[in-house]
């Protein structure tokens, strides 16, 4: 399954992200200060993966195509 759209928004420094499915799409909320290849992007792609997601497909997004 592959996203097609991330939600950036900013909720505070402590905030590291949260994915959520809905029906067969999944959400990314991820926040704008993540920094690619961080210990917080890190645990964000293992946490879109566990909703059986693949990340990196999403335009614009701070995680980023680490391929």
């Amino acid at each position: 399954m592959l996203q097609t759209g991330v939600l950036i928004v900013d909720y505070g420094p402590t905030f590291q992200g949260t994915v959520v499915k809905t029906d067969n799409e999944i959400v990314c909320v991820v926040p704008r200060q993540l920094l690619p290849r961080s210990e917080a992007s890190n645990n964000m792609r293992e946490l879109v993966e566990s909703h059986g997601g693949t990340c990196g497909n999403c335009s614009g997004c701070p995680l980023g195509s680490w391929s």
